[in-house]
């Protein structure tokens, strides 16, 4: 019976396997670092409105668009098969959840700050 290991028959096919799972690696890393900030943004803002009693359909689309920033997100790390960034990312995105919604433990100007602090 063969083993399950890879099989090579020049040093040139594994570079190239090495390159392209560098290069696997890097798109997924850059797809996450990229959406991070962008879903914390949208976030902070959907929380602002939401305190501050805007109507609904002012900001309503940040919500969706949120939602949909977190579904590629999580599509890209379970795609990745990156489990424990996977669950860390959950477990942030819900533990700011909390805080941004409830002015007793971030208050209005505090939110206010992050609001229009650049990512």
């Amino acid at each position: 019976m063969r083993s399950p290991t890879l099989e090579f028959d020049t040093a040139n096919e594994c570079i190239k396997l090495f390159i392209s799972k560098l290069l696997d690696f890097g798109i997924v890393l850059d797809g996450i670092t990229l959406k991070v900030p962008q879903i914390l943004k949208i976030h902070i803002l959907l929380a602002y409105n939401f305190r501050s009693g805007n109507p609904f359909s002012t900001y309503g689309e940040m919500g969706f668009t949120t939602l949909q920033k977190v579904v590629i997100l999580f599509l890209l790390l379970s795609y990745s098969k990156n489990l424990s960034g996977l669950l860390a990312f959950l477990v942030v995105y819900a533990a700011t959840s909390v805080p941004l919604f409830n002015p007793d433990i971030v208050s209005a100007d505090l939110l206010r700050n992050f609001q229009w602090q650049q990512c």
